[in-house]
């Protein structure tokens, strides 16, 4: 099969495949910091990666409106999604209940907070970066951490964490984020916050 083919295979079992991939979405957003491998994909999308590919065919369906960043919106993503997922694609960041990013992050403002009442309308992002893997570049403190979770740094703009800090003010509303680079995933679920090496929230005043 080319990696051009717009209709390029997805699971080759989709009801086990989809459902070890939503236990490991599942346990890497309630243990917020850990990473998780996922098998191989015969076939992604350019310009998605296997991580990302997978999550879409095990998340995203007919009544998931998903919006793709610039970056991620080639007639390749469109057609596979469109083909595999059934989910609509829709033009602005706050109407999709999920958001493909595979370039520059935009402005966490612009997705949908959800609201009091239904927190759990918000948007949730997959988004692609430089690296998911262990390391102590970053500390986090939240619901599903003993003490203080320690992830590498995925490359993050200085100012997502500020604008992260600040969202946390709004909650229960906010958005969750998949982070996923190859094969790999984690989680940042809007509960969580990233701490300095003093263990206190950080606000933007210390940050790689």
């Amino acid at each position: 099969m080319s990696d051009t083919d717009p209709l390029g295979p997805g699971f080759a079992d989709a009801v086990q495949q989809s459902q070890a991939i939503f236990r490991r979405v599942l346990d890497a957003m309630s243990r917020p910091g850990t990473c998780h491998q996922i098998p191989d994909m015969p076939y992604m999308p350019a310009p998605l990666n296997a991580a990302s590919t997978a999550i879409a065919l095990t998340l995203l369906d007919d009544s998931t409106p998903v919006w793709l960043d610039p970056a991620a919106d080639s007639k390749a993503v469109r057609d596979f999604l469109s083909f595999h997922c059934g989910c609509p694609i829709v033009e602005g960041p706050s109407e999709g209940a999920f958001a493909l990013i595979a370039g520059t992050l935009p402005p966490l403002d612009l997705f949908n907070p959800g609201t009091d009442e239904f927190p759990e309308n918000s948007t949730t992002l997959i988004v692609q970066v430089d690296a998911v893997e262990d390391g102590d570049d970053i500390s986090l403190s939240g619901p599903g951490i003993e003490d203080i979770a320690m992830i590498g740094d995925p490359g993050l703009a200085d100012s997502f964490w500020r604008q992260w800090a600040e969202m946390g003010a709004l909650y229960p509303c906010g958005v969750d984020l998949i982070l996923t680079a190859e094969h790999r995933l984690a989680c940042l679920p809007r509960s969580v916050r990233r701490v300095d090496g003093g263990g206190t929230a950080a606000s933007g005043g210390k940050v790689n």
